[in-house]
């Protein structure tokens, strides 16, 4: 885990004004929204071009193991 990634990440969550996650929130509602548009609507901080994600946390693979460790 590097601690740094993780306080940009909670900034960011911490500024969002919906809750995805809410049983009441309707993901279908919004699915044809243009990406701009709801990271707006939902007061998402862009992310820093110095701060991507790299390493093991976003390689995926076609024949990835989603049982394996």
């Amino acid at each position: 885990m590097d601690p740094e990634k993780l306080f940009v990440a909670w900034t960011r969550g911490e500024a969002t004004t919906a809750d995805v996650l809410d049983p009441g929130w309707d993901l279908w509602s919004v699915a044809e929204v243009d990406l701009h548009e709801l990271r707006a609507r939902y007061g998402i901080i862009p992310l820093d071009s110095v701060e991507p994600a790299t390493g093991r946390e976003i390689v995926a693979a076609a024949d990835a193991d989603p049982t394996a460790d």
